[in-house]
Parts: C-alpha cells; structure tokens; sequence
C-alpha cells in the first residue's frame, strides 16, 4: 500500500482520537506532550480490531493462531473468551495451574533482541497490564511499549500478577502491522473481509504507520529537507511546522529500529532520537546516536561515553552517516593518535570507499566554528588523496595545526562522514536506504576500533 501518495491523511483515521488532548511542551521523547497513554492506546486500538472484526470469528482465530506461534505457547483453542483493557487482576478462573499463561511484551522492532530499556523505573507494589487475552485455557498479559524495550521492574510486577516465571514472549509492531496488511491484502483471504471488517484492519494498518510503528519508509518528499533551510521555514505557519517536526521524529525513530534489527547485537540504540536541534532563528538538524553493545550487566554510563559510535543526522544538505567522539579523555587519545600515529590513521582512511570524507572543527561560540583542516577547509574528501603517502603528510599536517592552534581539546570535533544528497535519499525507499547506511556504518569500523583502542593496529 502506497501510503506516501495519500492512502491515508492524518487526522482522518478513526484510532486518532485515542491520542487525546494536546496539553504543550515537550516530552522527553521530543514529541509535543498529549495525554501520556499512546502506548496504551495503541493497544486500544489492538484490541479494538480483534474484537470487532466479528468478533471471535475467523480473523479472531488467525490471529491467535499467528501469535501462538511466535510466543511458543499452545491457545488453543484459539478462541478470546474475553478480552480486558487497564485492568489489573482478570480473576481467578483465568490464573489457575491448568491455565497456560505468558507475558506478551509488544515493542518497536530494534527493541525484539535487547527487549528490556536501558533505564528501569523504581519498583512499586503493582503495575497495571495494558491489556488482557482470555481463552478457556490461557491467558495472555499485554505490556506495549511505543519508544523502548520493557521494563524489568514492571514485568517483575506482572509476573507477580499472572504466577509465570518464564522469560517474556515479545513481538514487534512492526510484526503485527505485517500480519494485519498480509491478512487484508492476500486474495484468499478477501472470503473473511466483509466491509466493516476491511475497513478496521485498514485503518490500525494506517495507524500504526502513522505513528511510525510500521518500519522506516523513507524520506521521500522534498519538506523533510525544506525543512531545515532557514529561508523555507519562514514559510510554514506554526502548524504545518509542529506536524513536519513531529513526522521527524517518528520517521528518524522508524529508522533507528530499522538499523538497530538489521545490525543485530552490532550497536545499541541510544533511546529515542536526541532531537531535531534548533539553532538561533532556525531548526538545523535531526540526529539519532548509536553506542557500541557492551557485555552483559554492562550498564556503567562512564563507561559509554568513552566510546566513539555512529550516528545518523538529516539536514538540508542530506542524510549524513558519521563517527561522533564525545568523551574528553577519548578526544584528547584520538587527536594525539592523529599526531602521534599519523601513518595507522592514514592506512584506514586510504583504504575506506572515496565517498567519505574528513572534518575537523572547534565551536568558537553557539553559531561559530573554526576550521583546523589545512587552508581552513570545511570537508576533505578522501578521494582528493591519490597516494596513501598523500594521506599520511595531510594527516600530519592537521597534527601540527592543532599543536600550533592551541585550542581547548574539549571543544574539538573530529569526524569520518559520508553523506548521501537528497536527491539520493529522497529517490531512495525506506528499505534502500536503510542498506546504504548499514553498510556505512560496517566501513567506518576499523576507524571507530582505532579511535577506541589503546593504540593497538586494528
């Protein structure tokens, strides 16, 4: 379904309104602050379809179907007796010894191998379940999350709740959009779909890809890049602005899970994007961070930040793939590596693909930078260097520019990026693009190993 050419405009679904009222301010997720239930309503919304799709009728049935075989848990039969929304105890008929029981976890696809957050809340006496499938023999716990993993302290609650000491069973809804679209688009199916039936399945499909739920499917319209051009802001009103900016987010949030499932246990996601940064009379860009996975139990903040990792950042010059170096003590390794160790640097650099290229800057002040690249340059391409003899003198002349410059080493940024122009992204879909920058992140790993090493060849 094309969804992009306006199979559905927001504001015209019916699973909308459960957003409820706009309160203002920011949330820490970015998004403009509505009444904090998203989560729970995408389930809502969930449940809503199963139980009025005739209710526990064939798609009923196929669904619990599907689901007993992702979880591993026999339902059969796979009938919902009863289904309950927000409500802690569903009574003692559906809790006995016979009852086969199991948390279902529902979360954004990045978060299907490394299921619970990073951050944990406190524990607390009880926790309320987003929602509840009965049968005449199992029952099922469903605890959604909209932005993260699950959290340990909540499912510790739950289990306390359902008497189940099994790891959590979890699903995406990335997984349900795809089960749901399959259903309604599959010609053998058209026999279970009546109107009403069609109609629901096609509206949660709608809203789930509305709320960037559905997977990343590209950034192809010019206004994503509009977007970030001083002079093309001053020509949206507040509104059209605020929708542009909240699509971002959820489109930079698609694309982060998109990553973070194709590269498995490579990286870990850094929560949701760190914002579509807003400058002095202008928005600049949009940025989502990716940290190296550490062992397990590994949960020491110090410790990440001394790692470089990949991010992405899309502006009005395009989608940039590049090696962030934020700890000051790691800054300060790397910038005497690049001093000190100018012929390892330059054998990497030399050997990547030529579409990268070097930037290395220091902020002067908020809206100022200065240059430390020879003749005051901006970028060098590394396809500028024909001989990695060439490379090696250039490498050591950025050595010398900042031993003689004297500048602060904790305002120094440092950077390997390749850009892709928006022509490319735009003419790009979303699966595409999600190939192109896996696989820049894969080229930028002997730099990220020699930034992050002890001074070892990689």
């Amino acid at each position: 379904m094309d969804y992009e050419k306006g199979h559905n405009i927001k504001g015209h679904n019916i699973f909308e309104y459960y957003r409820g009222p706009t309160k203002g301010g920011d949330t820490e997720n970015g998004d403009t602050e509505e009444t904090k239930a998203l989560e729970n309503n995408v389930t809502k919304a969930l449940i809503n379809v199963l139980e009025l799709t005739d209710g526990n009728g064939e798609i009923c049935k196929r669904f619990i179907s599907w689901l007993s075989g992702k979880i591993g848990v026999k339902l059969v039969p796979p009938k919902v007796d009863k289904f309950l929304l927000q409500q802690g105890n569903p009574g003692d008929k559906y809790l006995g010894r016979e009852t086969a029981k199991r948390i279902l976890g529902i979360v954004p696809h990045g978060f299907t191998e490394q299921i619970y957050a990073e951050n944990t809340r406190p524990e607390t006496e009880a926790s309320i379940p987003d929602a509840w499938l009965l049968g005449k023999k199992w029952t099922i716990l469903i605890e959604s999350k909209r932005y993260d993993g699950l959290d340990k302290n909540q499912i510790k609650n739950h289990k306390g709740i359902l008497g189940d000491l099994h790891k959590p069973a979890v699903i995406s809804w990335k997984q349900l959009y795809t089960f749901f679209s399959e259903l309604k688009d599959e010609p053998e199916n058209k026999r279970l779909l009546n109107v009403k039936n069609e109609f629901l399945i096609t509206q949660f499909c709608d809203f789930l890809y509305l709320e960037g739920l559905a997977g990343f499917t590209g950034f192809n319209d010019n206004k994503y890049f509009d977007f970030f051009n001083e002079q093309k802001q001053k020509e949206l009103d507040a509104k059209e602005k605020e929708e542009i900016r909240k699509e971002l987010k959820r489109k930079m949030l698609a694309l982060s899970e998109d990553i973070s499932e194709r590269t498995k246990k490579c990286y870990l996601k850094c929560g949701p994007p760190e914002g579509i940064r807003k400058g002095k009379n202008k928005y600049d860009w949009a940025t989502f961070y990716f940290l190296p996975v550490y062992n397990k139990g590994t949960s020491d903040k110090k410790v990440k930040e001394v790692k470089a990792h990949r991010c992405i950042q899309l502006g009005s010059e395009g989608l940039s793939v590049w090696v962030r170096v934020t700890n000051d003590a790691l800054r300060k390794k790397l910038l005497r590596k690049i001093k000190t160790d100018k012929d390892e640097i330059s054998r990497i650099l030399f050997k990547m693909p030529k579409g990268f290229f070097i930037d290395l800057y220091y902020y002067q002040s908020e809206e100022n930078h200065k240059s430390f690249l020879p003749e005051d340059k901006w970028e060098v391409k590394l396809s500028e260097f024909k001989k990695r003899q060439d490379l090696v003198k250039y490498i050591g002349e950025i050595g010398e520019a900042i031993e003689g410059d004297g500048a602060d080493y904790d305002d120094i940024t440092f950077g390997i990026t390749r850009r892709f122009e928006p022509d490319e992204v735009r003419n790009t879909n979303g699966e595409g693009l999600v190939d192109k920058i896996v696989c820049t992140m894969k080229k930028l790993d002997d730099f990220v190993k020699f930034v992050n090493s002890r001074g070892k060849r990689v």
